[in-house]
């Protein structure tokens, strides 16, 4: 080799070596794993390139996250802390626009709040349940049951998942409930089963897999209109238009809340129907559609605590 062409060599392999490093240097970084428990798996920047997660990994708008169903992650992304619950795959874009369209509404914590309690009240599958036997009574909307569970993997995991939603541990709940095999058993149906895994997800701020499973329950639902509970798959469709709300899918989210909020009950769950229905379709430019699902909001809860909230929205619209 002779000497100008010994001299490019070097010079060579510097350049490729600075290309390498050009999303690096091109990219801020927006957070860190501040710990990591399992083979969790990380593509830095978006490019379907995975490899193993590392505590104090830095974290970019394009990073992707796969957690495996037996283990976990925290992210700190801007100011906040996240868990990135078992069996989630986590996009760091999702999380630093959710956070934005949820820091935009007063009332987000407090419809987490709600949304926690109205679940940890229900003690199980919302019917009598016996092994070997659904002997539900189809009528029956209480959020109550007795559980007698003797036998069958499935089954213990589900009873254990559904113990620990009611004792507010949503990440252990998945855990159990992921591990769950078959996707209805006897004391339980696909409906269900999609529907607490979505709602912890929901629970954990896991707005893309929550998506998911609320939305596999309500295919499930429409099959099978007796397979989930009235005020469950009400709680399902609000975590649902939510969710996609959060994910910045306003039109999804409208025709989510537009089926919960056709019922026209009065009740909690309505209310933050409503109220994410009318952001949304105000977000999508539908001013008169805004103004009409506020004027039908305020009619339903004309007298009651919930219309200072709704005055409250109208005043921050401007409708």
């Amino acid at each position: 080799m002779r000497g100008p062409t010994r001299r490019l060599v070097p010079l060579v392999a510097a350049i490729l070596a600075t290309i390498a490093t050009l999303p690096a240097i091109a990219q801020t970084s927006v957070g860190r794993l501040v710990s990591v428990e399992g083979t969790v798996k990380i593509d830095a920047f978006g490019k379907g390139a995975f490899i193993g997660a590392r505590k104090g990994d830095l974290l970019y708008k394009e990073s992707v996250l796969k957690i495996p169903a037996d283990g976990t992650a925290t992210l700190e992304v801007g100011e906040k802390t996240h868990q990135a619950p078992p069996g989630a795959t986590l996009r760091v874009a999702d999380l630093l626009g959710s956070a934005e369209r949820k820091a935009g509404l007063r009332w987000a914590d407090a419809l987490g709040r709600m949304v926690s309690s109205v679940a940890r009240s229900v003690k199980g599958s919302e019917k009598q349940v016996t092994l070997g036997s659904r002997a539900a009574d189809k009528s029956d909307t209480k959020d109550s049951v007795s559980w007698s569970v003797e036998e069958g993997d499935d089954e213990e995991l589900y009873r254990t998942g559904r113990e620990k939603v009611a004792a507010g541990d949503p990440a252990g709940a998945l855990k159990d409930l992921l591990a769950v095999a078959a996707e209805s058993a006897d004391a339980y149906s696909a409906a269900e089963l999609a529907f607490w895994r979505g709602h912890c997800y929901f629970d954990l701020g896991d707005h893309a897999d929550a998506q998911a499973y609320l939305t596999a329950a309500r295919r499930e639902l429409d099959a099978d209109p007796l397979s989930l509970d009235p005020g469950l798959a009400q709680l399902g469709l609000l975590e649902l238009g939510a969710s996609q709300y959060y994910l910045g899918q306003a039109r999804d989210s409208v025709a989510s809340l537009r089926t919960l909020v056709h019922e026209k009950k009065a009740d909690e769950r309505a209310l933050y129907g409503h109220l994410f229905l009318v952001e949304a379709l105000s977000g999508l430019g539908d001013r008169a559609g805004a103004t009409a699902e506020l004027r039908d909001a305020e009619k339903l809860f004309a007298g009651s605590t919930s219309a200072s909230q709704l005055a409250e929205l109208r005043k921050k619209l401007s409708l």
